[in-house]
């Protein structure tokens, strides 16, 4: 029988596949860049081009979402087999992710950077609503929703914000999901910070795995943290403190 870590080894996150994915969507946002800048003034500007960016990238959130299910570290976690036994033989759904991957991931705590371009965005923390105070649902999971069962009635919804939300989101799961940790490490975007800058990808892997959760643990190689950077997005992942 294969291991929880054999089993990592085979999917398709080790593969790149789903890093693949968001880095097209990444590219096609930002070309969309010199049209629409990615001023704070611009952030409720709407387009169709912003629609169809904003069903794809929502899209892609949720199969991963979905993907991260079939994973063996996930499936022996206790909340997601609470809510699987909550959940039986239905589809989940979003609210369904959220309690299961809120509890493991941190998602509410984490926030993107878009700094690039003629004017810098600023800041998004797109599974803000995931806190588990509010327990309530993303503006973009939303908007997303509505343009799929009433695309005209809604478009106006496709704006940059909801958008660039949406891609942050995807970035913060390829960052945080283990096995895509390890591919994003192997490709040298996943990147140890301060002290730890000079560490080998073997020895960051090792460290990323000594933390039961998305964020490396805190120890030499990443004291300081690590930060993958894209053509819209700078992503700091902090230290895990427990």
């Amino acid at each position: 029988m294969l291991s929880i870590d054999q089993k990592q080894h085979i999917c398709n996150y080790l593969r790149g596949m789903n890093w693949h994915t968001y880095h097209y969507l990444d590219t096609r946002l930002n070309e969309l860049s010199r049209y629409i800048s990615f001023a704070p003034e611009n952030r409720v500007t709407w387009s169709e081009s912003l629609a169809d960016l904003l069903i794809l990238t929502s899209s892609a959130v949720d199969s991963f979402f979905r993907d991260m299910s079939k994973c063996p570290y996930i499936q022996s976690n206790p909340d997601y087999l609470e809510i699987q036994q909550q959940v039986g033989r239905r589809r989940w759904n979003i609210n369904d992710f959220r309690n299961v991957y809120e509890s493991i991931y941190e998602l509410s705590r984490n926030e993107v950077y878009a700094p690039f371009g003629l004017s810098p965005y600023g800041s998004v923390r797109p599974f803000e609503e995931f806190d588990k105070s509010r327990k309530g649902i993303p503006n973009w999971w939303t908007a997303y929703n509505n343009l799929k069962h009433d695309y005209y009635t809604h478009l106006k919804e496709a704006n940059l914000d909801n958008v660039l939300n949406s891609l942050g989101g995807l970035l913060i799961l390829n960052a945080l999901h283990k096995c895509s940790q390890e591919y994003l490490l192997h490709i040298r975007l996943l990147k140890s910070k301060g002290e730890g800058a000079g560490a080998t990808v073997k020895v960051m892997i090792s460290e990323i795995k000594k933390s039961m959760i998305g964020y490396p643990a805190k120890s030499f190689a990443f004291y300081s943290g690590c930060n993958i950077t894209t053509s819209v997005f700078s992503f700091d992942l902090r230290p895990d403190q427990s």
